[in-house]
């Protein structure tokens, strides 16, 4: 080869440093789309919630006087970190208790024995409320007295836009004495198969 043939002879034309304009606005695309995908299915971020204050100051001699006052209290303190102050949970995570078939029921007396057994031993694996389906754990609430607990869910019955009736401390305590061989969290099944015994 002669220096007038490599004069002659050109570079080959080189496409590593491009990319395709097709590809460019079909990556742009698609990010776009994952991120309207992932913001439209996480719990969407709501002052009314976040904003919420939560009242935890130490109980008085009219909390007690007051079932609805106690129930609110302890609620506040114990409950609202997952169920939110304003009872509609967290999408996705925690169920909301506001027009809750767990909360309300059909068959009252079964749904307020099953209220009482979730607080004194948990409950665990899936559950289906307001026909969406959340798999978490409630962790038991048995420290609570039975004044407590009664309390928290007859709140919790009548709170927001619920209508129930009040749980007695009488039924906390009967169910407390009648299922204390239990030593893990209920499931959904084991709770729809509780004795009519216990109602």
């Amino acid at each position: 080869m002669t220096l007038d043939s490599t004069k002659r002879e050109k570079e080959s034309p080189s496409s590593a440093g491009t990319v395709p304009f097709w590809f460019s606005i079909g990556s742009l695309l698609l990010i776009c789309w994952a991120g309207i995908t992932f913001f439209s299915h996480v719990a969407a971020f709501r002052s009314d919630v976040s904003d919420a204050s939560i009242d935890t100051l130490p109980l008085t001699a009219s909390d007690l006087n007051d079932p609805m006052r106690l129930g609110r209290r302890v609620f506040e303190a114990n409950c609202a970190i997952c169920h939110q102050t304003t009872g509609l949970g967290i999408p996705s995570q925690y169920p909301p208790l506001v027009n809750s078939e767990w909360v309300l029921g059909e068959k009252e007396q079964h749904t307020r024995t099953q209220l009482v057994a979730i607080l004194l031993y948990g409950l665990q694996g899936p559950v289906t409320v307001r026909g969406l389906v959340y798999n978490g754990n409630m962790p038991a609430w048995n420290h609570l007295s039975d004044a407590e607990i009664a309390a928290v869910l007859s709140y919790i019955r009548s709170a927001w836009a619920n209508r129930g009736s009040p749980v007695t401390a009488e039924e906390v305590s009967f169910l407390r004495k009648n299922i204390s061989f239990r030593v893990e969290p209920w499931t959904w099944n084991e709770l729809e198969k509780l004795p009519r015994s216990l109602q």
